[in-house]
């Protein structure tokens, strides 16, 4: 009868343990990207997304600003590339199409396949230097 009783409050905390966490593991919430830019030798590069934090399978609005000494960059003089993925599984770079939206601003659109951690790229050409932002997509 005494084992019987052990075994039983052996249970209910091996049992309270996955619930912990299980819950840990199960964020409802994901959190906001911090929009600071990013010093990439004489440009500042900055990446905002809409909605901040984002959701797995809803589009996202990617905004991507480049400015040279506080000011615009011009569109001649660098092209932002901007490829995501996740770090922890890697699925290639897939390139998301920018359009010009004025002098030092371009808007693309994404939708994340699924939630977790993700990172994307802003790679400036002719020159090749490259931003790495990481941020967290929600459930």
């Amino acid at each position: 009868m005494r084992a019987h009783r052990v075994l039983s409050i052996l249970g209910e905390h091996v049992l309270l343990a996955v619930v912990v966490l299980a819950l840990g593991a199960c964020r409802v919430e994901a959190e906001r990207f911090d929009e600071s830019p990013q010093r990439v030798g004489e440009y500042e590069i900055t990446l905002q997304l809409d909605p901040n934090p984002p959701k797995a399978g809803t589009e996202t609005r990617i905004v991507v600003t480049v400015t040279r000494g506080g000011a615009p960059a011009g569109t001649n003089a660098v092209e932002p590339h901007l490829m995501v993925d996740m770090p922890e599984m890697p699925m290639g770079r897939p390139e998301v199409p920018l359009e010009a939206e004025g002098p030092g601003r371009w808007r693309g659109v994404v939708t994340f396949p699924m939630a977790g951690d993700w990172a994307a790229t802003v790679m400036l050409k002719p020159e090749g230097s490259e931003a790495r932002f990481r941020f967290e997509v929600g459930p």
